[in-house]
């Protein structure tokens, strides 16, 4: 597993928190606890991560293709 170190510069950590309060807040969850906008961060970090990865594997996964001379299209 890996671990993650999160660095917020300390002039950014109020519109940080204030982001990801809103986001919980739109989820219906009001005033949440800092742990609960930690939890929230972790996961959306989490879900770049895949995305990223995704992304990567689907590019190597064409290259590798077209060096078959096989296309491939995802839509």
């Amino acid at each position: 597993m890996a671990q993650i170190t999160f660095n917020i510069p300390n002039e950014q950590i109020g519109r940080v928190k204030n982001a990801y309060t809103k986001i919980l807040e739109s989820n219906g969850i009001s005033n949440p606890t800092n742990e609960q906008l930690i939890d929230e961060l972790k996961s959306q970090i989490g879900k770049m991560i895949n995305r990223q990865t995704r992304k990567t594997e689907i590019q190597e996964a064409k290259e590798i293709a077209s060096e078959n001379y096989i296309d491939i299209s995802i839509t």
